[in-house]
């Protein structure tokens, strides 16, 4: 039988500006940590890919989001549940 894996991923984002900002108004030591909690698609060396919706009857996932790894402070996993129709 087949799981899917619940993980949570601490990880530092990017940061974008909007519009014309002052350089000496720019804050170049911020560093945002977010963190992400869904169903672990894909690992690899270079990418976390996690979902917080997947259907399983079509194995289709939505809201999917693409985290380098390099970019990744802790990740863990948080359990794991079957999938019924694998």
């Amino acid at each position: 039988m087949k799981t899917l894996e619940i993980i949570h991923i601490e990880w530092f984002d990017s940061e974008s500006v909007d519009g014309w900002t002052k350089v000496e108004d720019m804050d170049f030591n911020s560093l945002k940590t977010v963190h992400t909690v869904g169903v672990l698609l894909h690992k690899s060396e270079k990418l976390f890919v996690v979902t917080c919706a997947f259907d399983e009857s079509t194995h289709s996932a939505n809201a999917t989001i693409f985290i380098p790894v390099v970019c990744v402070k802790e990740a863990k996993l948080l359990c794991q549940i079957p999938i019924m129709n694998s």
